[in-house]
């Protein structure tokens, strides 16, 4: 395709404004030769009337609440009228929108937030041929199956016409610089590796797309059809199974790093859930299965029977009985697209899986000699010596049976642990180092003797809900 223009149906070459109407950016994304944000007022222009059109055109979505898009340019030519060669379109556009549907995990799900969420229709790049003599536009009216080109409209009568059901993001949105980069060199790659993520983030986005025509079921199907692709695989234990190793594989060199909260596979979950399965003649056959397998598996059976009967049996998965705590519990939607995009992040790379985790570590192993010489200097200066501040000697440690009956649980390993502040009329005695023990609603002040306790008998540290994304 001619970099300068694009063709109509009458020969005429008109050129191109490239744009993404339904987001805008906290900061600019460079992709090879393009950068998608607000350019600066330095970036070079096509000759007049080009760049008024082009704002005329931008200003007039602006009354649909769509406010300031996110522009495409040329790093070194800046708005000349050209476009990406086909081949770049398809990178930039999965690499963005799959960006952008990562950005998510910073969103707290609930329905007073679900205003600042991002779907597939907000990721959508438009290239917009401008009629510079006649000042006018032609407008794609419908959809894949019935549309129809619309020719003449004058440049700010109307709003660019936007995909079914797109919703507005009320703030700019940070997305990640590090994993669109990733995704859009990993695609333009040659090899059958970058043809299958290619096809799983086709399906990612298919999942995610935000009109109420798409069901609950086609979003499983689509999730599932992801995981397949990605791994070449529809044998549902055989794709279980190369899922594990996935992820085991491309954190290898991390696991100590483990558990964190920006991944729901963990090294530490268990890999010993005994469960049975039928083979082909009907035979009932034991089989182990970690966590993430058992999840998988289920999600494929839910998969089928959407397939093969016509029905949900369940739309969320239980947490095992030997893994109350288990983080995939949840509806198989949400939990699906999660595993699948972080799939898909391990296999670009450790370090786009963990590129939040790897960046937080690296800057405290920056700061670790000057924190460590400000120790130094600390305990070299005698400070004054004050009088003890008497303290109350630490409770009777409990036995771990009256812990589980004061948190009203049979075993240990539904508890989670975290570090506590006691309030001023806590009745246990004050201690330098105070703890919690939680399991849903029921909380107890413990001590450290306690916490270790009740960890060796299977309770776990909470982790934090919010982490450090991708930069």
């Amino acid at each position: 395709m001619d970099q300068s223009a694009q063709s109509t149906g009458d020969g005429t070459r008109y050129p191109i404004l490239s744009f993404f109407p339904a987001v805008q950016f906290a900061r600019n994304l460079e992709l090879g030769e393009w950068v998608i944000g607000t350019p600066p007022s330095t970036t070079a222009w096509r000759p007049p009337p080009f760049r008024e059109l082009a704002t005329a055109l931008l200003e007039s979505s602006e009354r649909s609440e769509f406010k300031k898009p996110a522009l495409l340019w040329h790093r070194e030519h800046g708005f000349d009228g050209s476009a990406p060669e086909d081949a770049e379109v398809r990178a930039i556009q999965a690499a963005v929108r799959f960006a952008l549907l990562d950005y998510n995990d910073q969103v707290p799900r609930d329905y007073n937030t679900a205003y600042r969420l991002a779907t597939s229709e907000n990721g959508v790049l438009y290239r917009q041929p401008i009629d510079e003599v006649g000042r006018s536009v032609a407008h794609e009216m419908g959809g894949a199956l019935k549309s129809a080109l619309v020719g003449g409209w004058k440049i700010g009568e109307r709003p660019v016409s936007l995909p079914d059901a797109t919703q507005a993001i009320d703030r700019p949105v940070r997305v990640s610089q590090c994993l669109s980069a990733a995704v859009y060199a990993g695609l333009l790659a040659e090899g059958q590796a970058a043809q299958r993520m290619a096809i799983a983030i086709e399906w990612h986005a298919v999942a995610l797309a935000n009109p109420r025509a798409v069901t609950l079921q086609q979003r499983i199907i689509a999730l599932k059809t992801g995981f397949e692709a990605l791994f070449g695989e529809s044998n549902s234990v055989v794709c279980a199974r190369a899922l594990r190793r996935l992820f085991e594989d491309a954190t290898r060199a991390h696991h100590a790093l483990f558990p964190w909260p920006g991944c729901l596979w963990s090294p530490t979950e268990r890999v010993d859930l005994p469960r049975q399965y039928k083979d082909r003649k009907g035979r009932i056959k034991p089989v182990i299965r970690s966590e993430l397998e058992d999840w998988f598996v289920a999600f494929a059976d839910v998969r089928n029977s959407i397939i093969h009967e016509g029905r949900i049996p369940t739309d969320a998965y239980q947490a095992p009985p030997e893994r109350p705590l288990s983080r995939y519990a949840g509806h198989f939607f949400w939990i699906g697209e999660r595993v699948l995009r972080e799939a898909i992040k391990a296999t670009l790379g450790p370090e786009i899986l963990l590129c939040g985790l790897l960046a937080q570590r690296k800057r405290y192993e920056k700061f670790a000699p000057e924190i460590l010489e400000w120790l130094a200097s600390q305990l070299s200066v005698k400070p004054p010596t004050a009088p003890p501040v008497p303290r109350a000697p630490e409770p009777t440690a409990r036995s771990l049976a009256t812990l589980l009956d004061q948190l009203k649980c049979e075993a240990a390993n539904a508890v989670q642990v975290h570090k506590g502040v006691p309030t001023h009329h806590e009745a246990r005695a004050p201690m330098d180092e105070y703890w919690v023990a939680e399991v849903g609603p029921i909380e107890v002040m413990i001590t450290p003797g306690e916490k270790e306790l009740l960890k060796q008998a299977g309770a776990e540290d909470r982790l934090r809900e919010d982490f450090e994304a991708c930069d």
